[in-house]
């Protein structure tokens, strides 16, 4: 299993009553259920005790390491430039853009819009998310239908603004910072 994974334990003794299970490194610790569910957030190699007792008596089964916990993969980072994604790992990779998988490459180049993720599972079947990341693109979208025009787009040093009734324009950067005309 891996770290922080739950294991759904199942008696199997005949004419049990009461029942106490030991996880030694789960969650809880004890369980006096008949079935319990444990989980796992320390890897390791743990043991499992179970004693069954009726009115005839107890009988207790050990399983030494009975568990193998493996831990979960480092968080992998993306690193972004322009609309190109990056991922500082070598591990299975899926990728992932509005919650739909589509690739599996460690490198992403021109993108689309949007908010993008990756899952890295490692040889033990270990996964961990990354964090979301937006992509944006920095051209200034088609805005002809409001009867004003703004070129060229791209922009790198200047711009500007043609049309009618225009009163006062303010120009924020993409990362919100108001520009000084």
């Amino acid at each position: 299993v891996c770290q922080g994974d739950s294991i759904a334990y199942t008696d199997q003794s005949v004419l049990g009553s009461t029942y106490e299970w030991e996880f030694f490194g789960g969650n809880p610790s004890v369980s006096f259920d008949e079935n319990p569910v444990v989980t796992y957030n320390t890897p390791g190699t743990f043991d499992v005790i179970q004693t069954v007792r009726n009115n005839y008596g107890s009988s207790t089964l050990v399983r030494s390491a009975y568990v193998q916990v493996n831990p979960t993969p480092a968080i992998p980072v993306i690193s972004a430039n322009g609309n190109n994604l990056f991922i500082n790992t070598s591990l299975n990779i899926t990728w992932y853009t509005d919650n739909a998988p589509f690739s599996n490459d460690q490198f992403l180049f021109n993108l689309a819009n949007g908010y993008y993720n990756a899952i890295v599972t490692d040889a033990n079947g270990c996964s961990v998310s990354s964090d979301t990341i937006l992509i944006m693109d920095d051209k200034i979208n088609d805005l002809t239908a409001l009867k004003f025009e703004i070129y060229p787009n791209p922009a790198h040093d200047k711009i500007f603004l043609k049309g009618d009734h225009i009163s006062s324009v303010q120009v924020i950067s993409v990362n919100g910072k108001v520009l000084e005309l």
